[in-house]
């Protein structure tokens, strides 16, 4: 079994146009404190924090595929939860947590696998 993975040009050009895409929506979705909030924050943290969430994960989906497409092994993928979870530490929020109203119990999320995990 190989340890080593050879990628061509083209493969590498499409892991970094990933990871700049991923950057691009991260710092839409996360904005530093000191920025003019959007109606999408005003209307509530938590059912946009879901939204954010959920478009997330189908951009990792749809990365996975492009990445097939490309013959790119899944693991070189990068990682959109890891990258929304460094910019909420690099802005002093800490990992992503969502609150239920309703019993006060905190439903932690990981994306590291592609699916959700509930953690009460």
């Amino acid at each position: 079994m190989p340890t080593t993975f050879l990628f061509n040009q083209t493969q590498l050009q499409v892991i970094k146009a990933m990871q700049d895409r991923i950057d691009c929506v991260v710092e839409k979705i996360e904005l530093p404190p000191d920025s003019e909030p959007t109606p999408a924050i005003v209307q509530g943290n938590w059912s946009g924090d879901w939204i954010n969430w959920n478009h997330c994960y189908q951009l990792q989906q749809k990365l996975y595929a492009d990445a097939h497409d490309h013959r790119i092994p899944q693991w070189a993928v990068p990682n959109v939860n890891t990258t929304w979870n460094a910019r909420r530490n690099r802005l002093g929020r800490g990992p992503l947590q969502f609150v239920n109203q309703e019993s006060d119990n905190t439903i932690g999320i990981t994306l590291a696998s592609g699916v959700g995990a509930n953690n009460s």
